[in-house]
């Protein structure tokens, strides 16, 4: 009842222009209030209708904080925003210069894993999941690029711990058997040929631009 109260009182709408206007520091916090309301599919409209500043789309908003948090990363972009080593599609600077061993060794989740809660990516692929991709507004050439990576995410993700996987693996000199080697290569392939994709099309949009 308290939630159809704040969806008819213009809530998600609220939210959304503190979303636009409140410290990095804020971000998360708020966008994960949207996250958790948007259960309710009746809330989605309220965010594909907003407008911030400038008729700023909720999905620009979106794409851009994706941008701005990977910065603040340090993950790998050209400077088009492009995939620069489709071999780390989502790493940052952290993740990359972490030793696998020194969580092999502990009970603590995988950087892959601490990742997912410790910045707003998750959130905002969740966003845009609910959204849909294939019903996203238009959006400029440069948020095209962004979306591209943005709309593979969970797959890259999935990448990053079968990477930790078979490097834990290694480590502990575990050798799999036959099949298991097999499926290992075939899901490294497969993720490493989606990650050529992803760049191939993202150069494809900049060419078109």
């Amino acid at each position: 009842m308290n939630q159809d109260l704040f969806l008819e009182r213009g809530g998600i709408p609220i939210l959304l222009d503190l979303l636009e206007k409140c410290p990095p520091s804020m971000q998360n916090l708020v966008l994960g209030a949207l996250l958790d309301l948007t259960e309710d599919a009746r809330a989605v409209p309220h965010v594909v209708t907003w407008r911030g500043t400038g008729q700023k789309t909720a999905v620009s908003l979106l794409i851009e904080l994706w941008r701005a948090e990977e910065h603040a990363m340090g993950v790998k972009r050209d400077r088009n925003h492009i995939m620069a080593d489709p071999a780390t599609p989502l790493q940052g600077a952290e993740q990359l210069m972490t030793d696998v061993s020194a969580h092999a060794l502990s009970s603590t989740p995988t950087l892959a894993i601490l990742d997912v809660a410790d910045n707003m990516r998750a959130k905002i692929y969740a966003m845009l999941f609910r959204i849909g991709f294939e019903n996203l507004p238009p959006v400029s050439a440069k948020d095209q690029i962004t979306l591209t990576l943005i709309e593979n995410y969970l797959d890259f993700k999935v990448g990053e711990v079968w990477e930790e996987i078979i490097a834990e693996l290694m480590l502990d000199n575990i050798t799999p058997i036959k099949s298991d080697r097999e499926a290992l290569r075939e899901i490294q392939t497969i993720i490493a040929a989606k990650s050529e994709a992803v760049k191939r099309h993202q150069m494809e949009i900049l060419d078109k631009e």
